[in-house]
């Protein structure tokens, strides 16, 4: 009598599957496990460290969204760009290392209601820039010398980071057109940083074939890279900070830059930290807790 009450109560936490169902799934599972099924089951039934830790693993695993994902992505609607739009677009594959990295999205419900409108919730894959460059292609970049772009040689441009979750904002930071660097960057406040050029890059693509919008279409903004002049073993000093946006249509003329035709992103070096420019202001992302 006891044996059926357990059945009836694995069907009630499987959602009315039949007992049979489970049970026949329950069967092949530890089959597959051989001859270490028995200590399995043993460690399953005594030590619930090891069954939630299964649990976790399962389910970081599983083709399904986990919870704190598929909260993330009602709360965020459009501005949500996790790793189906990764796979879609930038074709990548997610190891079980980076499922497990991207299981659960580090910002805080509060956090993420508060930038829904403002900001992009994105799983940034260590893709570099050239070969993001090289997946949507050369013409959705603005690039004037058709030897190559200017950045091909920065450290910037082929460094790569372990997957994780960004939070992007969407727009410059509030009040920073037309300031210097200095006076930008007191802008940042505690809870946010400047990102750097690559997770710029990825979020303003990924969100551009996913809903067909161009962010930062009519601005320019600071990211955190500064780029390394050809001459820096001579003067051994940086370069002023990358700057990118201005990102239109492939063909469509720039009315901020005479005689800019070309359409696409923009990357430029050639604005100074100690000038301002009424269409250049700053990048910013949530800063992630820990």
């Amino acid at each position: 009598m006891a044996k059926r009450e357990g059945l009836r109560t694995s069907a009630t936490l499987t959602d009315d599957l039949p007992a049979d169902v489970v049970r026949a799934a329950s069967q092949r599972f530890f089959t597959a496990l051989g001859e270490d099924a028995r200590e399995f089951i043993a460690r399953i039934n005594a030590d619930e460290a090891f069954l939630q830790m299964l649990v976790i693993f399962v389910r970081a695993n599983s083709i399904k969204l986990s919870t704190s994902e598929s909260r993330a992505r009602k709360i965020m609607g459009q501005n949500f760009l996790g790793v189906e739009q990764a796979i879609a677009h930038f074709k990548v594959k997610p190891s079980k290392e980076e499922r497990v990295l991207l299981s659960k999205v580090p910002f805080s419900e509060k956090t993420l209601v508060g930038c829904k409108d403002t900001h992009v919730l994105v799983a940034v894959f260590p893709l570099t820039i050239l070969q993001i460059r090289h997946m949507v292609g050369r013409k959705r970049f603005s690039d004037v010398n058709t030897t190559g772009p200017w950045y091909q040689e920065q450290m910037f441009a082929q460094e790569a980071s372990e997957a994780c979750w960004h939070l992007v904002r969407k727009t410059p930071i509030k009040g920073s057109m037309n300031k210097t660097w200095a006076d930008q960057h007191k802008l940042i406040g505690l809870n946010n940083k400047m990102p750097n050029v690559r997770t710029m890059i990825y979020t303003i693509f990924l969100y551009f074939l996913s809903t067909g919008i161009h962010l930062f279409e009519t601005t320019l903004v600071r990211c955190s890279e500064n780029f390394i002049p050809y001459d820096y073993c001579s003067h051994g000093l940086f370069g002023d900070h990358v700057c990118l946006g201005l990102f239109t249509e492939e063909g469509e003329s720039n009315q901020y830059y005479d005689g800019w035709d070309y359409g696409g992103l923009r990357l430029c070096k050639d604005e100074r930290d100690s000038a301002e420019y009424p269409d250049l202001g700053l990048a910013s992302e949530v800063r992630a807790p820990g």
